[in-house]
């Protein structure tokens, strides 16, 4: 499936196509080209192609993230076939939408992550560890702000600290100041979280 697809996304017109008519599926389940086949092929791209598309393909449809964003949490709970799947996937649209030049839009995705990531830490030290490897600089940064913002709220929580934060912080901190550092960063946000 991928292969058939892959000649097309050489092009931004197939690109825009593929966004375009898949948009309504990115968080369905059931769909060939949700969020999870997008992001896959989104981490693929340079840079410079990036922005052209991606970027572009967010900024022309602000309305539509905006709704997206304060509608987040209420969408979610009138869900009711195939709930998890479909609340990761728009997730991993909420992470993808960090990537963009508007900064009301990246602190409004990073409230709905640090909100989600609160009640399943689990979820930001996964995606922390998976993205660092991405080479798409607000994602990081703000994911591992979110972590940080994590830690913050969940200090006083015992039974977080001896668990789960035990568990994954000596990943999250050999990402970066490990004596072979496997994604370190020269973004101070990212140093400081």
């Amino acid at each position: 499936f991928a292969l058939k697809i892959k000649p097309f996304l050489k092009s931004r017109v197939g690109w825009e196509g593929l966004l375009d008519e898949s948009m309504r599926n990115f968080v369905n389940p059931n769909s060939s080209f949700n969020m999870s086949f997008i992001s896959g092929q989104l981490k693929k791209l340079p840079q410079f192609q990036f922005d052209f598309i991606w970027t572009k393909f967010v900024f022309d449809r602000w309305i539509t993230w905006d709704e997206f964003f304060d509608n987040f949490f209420e969408d979610n709970d009138k869900i009711e076939e195939n709930k998890e799947e479909t609340v990761l996937l728009k997730l991993e649209l909420v992470i993808w939408l960090l990537e963009t030049t508007s900064r009301n839009f990246r602190d409004k995705a990073t409230l709905v992550l640090l909100d989600y990531a609160t009640q399943n830490p689990q979820f930001i030290f996964r995606k922390v560890i998976e993205y660092s490897s991405v080479s798409r600089p607000y994602i990081y940064e703000r994911l591992i702000a979110v972590c940080y913002g994590v830690c913050l709220r969940k200090k006083n929580d015992n039974d977080f600290i001896n668990g789960i934060f035990k568990e994954q912080i000596n990943a999250i901190y050999n990402l970066q100041f490990g004596n072979e550092p496997t994604a370190p960063s020269f973004n101070y946000i990212a140093i400081d979280s």
